[in-house]
Protein backbone atom coordinates (compact mmCIF):
# COMPACT_ATOMS: atom_id res chain seq x y z
CA UNK A 1 0.00 0.00 0.00
CA UNK A 2 1.20 3.57 -1.26
CA UNK A 3 2.15 6.00 1.75
CA UNK A 4 0.05 9.06 1.26
CA UNK A 5 1.40 12.51 1.58
CA UNK A 6 -0.50 15.24 2.39
CA UNK A 7 1.21 18.38 1.04
CA UNK A 8 -0.96 20.91 3.53
CA UNK A 9 1.77 19.26 6.02
CA UNK A 10 4.54 21.05 5.01
CA UNK A 11 2.50 24.27 5.64
CA UNK A 12 2.18 23.77 9.03
CA UNK A 13 5.67 21.98 9.58
CA UNK A 14 8.07 24.24 7.80
CA UNK A 15 6.96 27.57 9.59
CA UNK A 16 6.91 25.63 12.89
CA UNK A 17 10.32 24.72 12.40
CA UNK A 18 11.69 28.18 11.25
CA UNK A 19 9.70 29.82 14.39
CA UNK A 20 11.29 27.10 16.82
CA UNK A 21 14.65 27.84 15.40
CA UNK A 22 14.74 31.81 15.47
CA UNK A 23 13.62 31.74 18.65
CA UNK A 24 16.64 29.40 19.87
CA UNK A 25 18.77 31.24 18.14
CA UNK A 26 17.15 34.40 19.31
CA UNK A 27 17.68 33.23 23.43
CA UNK A 28 21.06 31.58 22.80
CA UNK A 29 22.43 34.60 21.41
CA UNK A 30 20.85 36.81 24.03
CA UNK A 31 22.13 35.18 26.66
CA UNK A 32 25.63 35.17 25.23
CA UNK A 33 25.33 39.27 25.01
CA UNK A 34 24.31 39.58 28.28
CA UNK A 35 26.83 37.38 30.06
CA UNK A 36 29.64 39.48 29.15
CA UNK A 37 28.11 42.08 31.47
CA UNK A 38 29.17 42.02 35.06
CA UNK A 39 26.50 41.76 38.00
CA UNK A 40 27.33 44.81 40.28
CA UNK A 41 26.91 43.11 43.49
CA UNK A 42 29.22 39.92 42.68
CA UNK A 43 27.16 37.92 43.47
CA UNK A 44 26.06 34.27 41.78
CA UNK A 45 23.14 33.08 40.39
CA UNK A 46 23.02 29.87 43.18
CA UNK A 47 23.25 33.54 45.92
CA UNK A 48 20.44 35.23 43.76
CA UNK A 49 17.95 32.04 44.21
CA UNK A 50 18.99 31.85 47.23
CA UNK A 51 18.36 35.27 48.78
CA UNK A 52 14.65 35.13 46.27
CA UNK A 53 13.90 32.01 48.61
CA UNK A 54 14.32 33.31 51.59
CA UNK A 55 12.88 36.33 50.76
CA UNK A 56 9.64 34.77 49.97
CA UNK A 57 9.94 32.81 53.04
CA UNK A 58 10.36 29.48 51.09
CA UNK A 59 12.88 26.97 53.10
CA UNK A 60 12.50 23.47 51.76
CA UNK A 61 13.78 24.50 48.39
CA UNK A 62 16.91 22.99 47.68
CA UNK A 63 19.40 24.83 44.89
CA UNK A 64 21.36 21.91 42.69
CA UNK A 65 23.67 22.70 39.76
CA UNK A 66 22.96 20.94 36.59
CA UNK A 67 24.95 19.67 33.83
CA UNK A 68 24.55 22.18 30.06
CA UNK A 69 24.14 25.48 29.63
CA UNK A 70 19.96 26.76 29.66
CA UNK A 71 19.25 24.32 31.29
CA UNK A 72 17.47 25.43 34.21
CA UNK A 73 14.17 23.97 35.60
CA UNK A 74 12.02 23.20 39.05
CA UNK A 75 11.48 19.89 39.65
CA UNK A 76 8.60 19.72 42.25
CA UNK A 77 9.00 16.04 42.91
CA UNK A 78 11.99 16.51 44.61
CA UNK A 79 11.68 20.30 45.30
CA UNK A 80 14.65 21.18 43.72
CA UNK A 81 15.56 24.15 41.92
CA UNK A 82 18.44 23.09 39.15
CA UNK A 83 20.37 25.80 37.57
CA UNK A 84 22.90 25.06 34.55
CA UNK A 85 26.82 25.44 35.42
CA UNK A 86 26.66 28.95 33.78
CA UNK A 87 23.55 30.37 35.74
CA UNK A 88 25.00 28.58 39.12
CA UNK A 89 28.51 30.11 38.93
CA UNK A 90 28.38 32.85 36.97
CA UNK A 91 28.64 36.51 38.08
CA UNK A 92 26.97 38.01 34.30
CA UNK A 93 23.36 39.96 34.36
CA UNK A 94 21.44 37.01 33.06
CA UNK A 95 22.57 34.67 36.04
CA UNK A 96 21.08 37.11 38.38
CA UNK A 97 18.88 39.54 36.29
CA UNK A 98 15.57 39.33 34.58
CA UNK A 99 17.04 36.50 31.94
CA UNK A 100 18.57 33.72 33.98
CA UNK A 101 17.75 32.56 37.90
CA UNK A 102 14.83 35.62 38.54
CA UNK A 103 13.01 34.16 34.98
CA UNK A 104 13.20 30.46 36.50
CA UNK A 105 12.38 31.23 40.24
CA UNK A 106 8.92 32.71 39.26
CA UNK A 107 8.27 29.03 37.85
CA UNK A 108 9.75 27.79 40.87
CA UNK A 109 7.55 30.33 42.90
CA UNK A 110 4.06 29.54 40.83
CA UNK A 111 4.66 25.40 40.99
CA UNK A 112 5.30 25.71 44.91
CA UNK A 113 1.90 27.78 45.76
CA UNK A 114 0.62 25.38 43.43
CA UNK A 115 1.12 22.78 45.36
CA UNK A 116 0.38 23.97 48.58
CA UNK A 117 -2.97 25.06 47.37
CA UNK A 118 -3.52 22.05 45.89
CA UNK A 119 -3.99 23.28 42.59
CA UNK A 120 -6.63 21.24 40.62
CA UNK A 121 -4.05 21.16 36.87
CA UNK A 122 -0.95 19.94 39.19
CA UNK A 123 -3.00 16.79 40.49
CA UNK A 124 -4.37 15.94 36.87
CA UNK A 125 -0.64 16.72 35.64
CA UNK A 126 1.10 14.23 38.28
CA UNK A 127 -1.63 11.67 37.39
CA UNK A 128 -0.85 11.91 33.83
CA UNK A 129 2.78 11.94 33.38
CA UNK A 130 5.28 9.26 34.15
CA UNK A 131 7.11 7.93 37.03
CA UNK A 132 11.06 8.62 36.95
Amino acid sequence: MPMFFDQYYLFLIIPTLILSLFAQIKVKSTFAKYSKISCSRKITGQDAAAILLRSNRINDVKIEQTAGSLTDHYDPSSKTLRLSQPVYAGHGDPFVGQQGVMFQMRFAFDHIRQFRQAYLAIFFTRRVEPEK
